[in-house]
């Protein structure tokens, strides 16, 4: 004999059952939509990495295939967080001539962090002179101030600048890739877990003041809504003209740091035109998509 306790008790366990089938089942559903939500995310995100690159590769390469001179030319993204890069001679090696003041400056500031400590209004002076005027006894003398023309290489191993190496000797034939100047612009304009944010500042200031003499390269095909923080390079060697140019570019729809590197131009004016070429190429293209 059944109890009237059992009959009541069961429609119960069977809604109660139905329920938990019906939260398994709607939990199964949004783990699923969930995975295909971020599975088509990370393949727009792909799309977008690809059609960036592919875009900015083919603009280069219509700029490069015309040229005989050694280039690299690298792009970081930061409104889509994509880095590009390209040279037209994976043997060549790059000197950085002066754009390597941005470094000895960014180490001296690193130095002076570490020993709780600020520029002393000699070294200001210097730094200004530096980077804003291009001074190479400058250059020298802030070198002497951090212990010797090495001494930035400590930077780039903090920063793990791997294939960057500073000349003991001359400064301006310290070596570099466009991708490690990435790394060092984006520890200036962006964020940074090796330089403060007041070293940071103060360095934006002094690239976003050079002078006007010198503000050539990637500023070349700006429209008027764009601001450029830059730090150029230029050296006559044996083989021919180094022709370098660096820095930060915002307007209203990019924001990217890139660097350009060549040598063996055949005269510094054919170099600047070079890496004008590629730079206008590069803000047509990042303002275009």
């Amino acid at each position: 004999m059944t109890s009237h306790t059992n009959l009541k008790r069961r429609p119960y366990k069977q809604v109660l059952f139905v329920g938990v089938v019906l939260v398994f089942g709607i939990a199964l559903a949004y783990k699923y939509a969930g995975r295909q939500l971020i599975a088509d995310f990370e393949a727009t995100k792909a799309a977008v990495v690809s059609d960036e690159s592919n875009n900015l590769k083919t603009a280069w390469r219509g700029i490069l295939d015309k040229q005989n001179a050694p280039v690299d030319i690298a792009v970081y993204d930061h409104k889509t967080g994509v880095t590009t890069q390209l040279s037209n001679d994976a043997n060549a090696q790059f000197k950085t001539a002066s754009i390597v003041k941005v470094a000895i400056l960014a180490n001296l500031l690193r130095q002076h962090a570490t020993n709780g400590t600020g520029l002393s209004n000699y070294e200001d002076e210097l730094a200004s002179a530096m980077i804003q005027d291009s001074d190479n006894d400058a250059a020298t003398a802030l070198l002497e101030t951090e212990g010797g023309n090495t001494q930035p290489d400590a930077l780039f191993k903090r920063l793990g600048m791997t294939h960057s190496h500073m000349d003991s000797e001359s400064w301006g034939y310290s070596t570099t890739t466009a991708t490690d100047q990435l790394t060092l612009l984006k520890n200036i304009f962006y964020q940074s877990r090796v330089l403060t944010d007041s070293s940071r500042t103060y360095m934006q200031g002094l690239m976003n003041n050079i002078a006007v003499d010198q503000s050539w390269g990637i500023t070349a095909g700006l429209t008027p809504d764009a601001t450029v923080a830059l730090k150029n390079g230029w050296l006559a060697d044996k083989n021919g003209w180094i022709i370098n140019s660096t820095g930060h570019i915002t307007s209203k729809q990019s924001d990217y740091v890139i660097a350009i590197l060549s040598n063996q131009n055949v005269s510094e004016d054919a170099g600047i035109d070079l890496v004008q070429q590629l730079a206008k190429a590069t803000y047509t293209t990042l303002n275009a998509q």
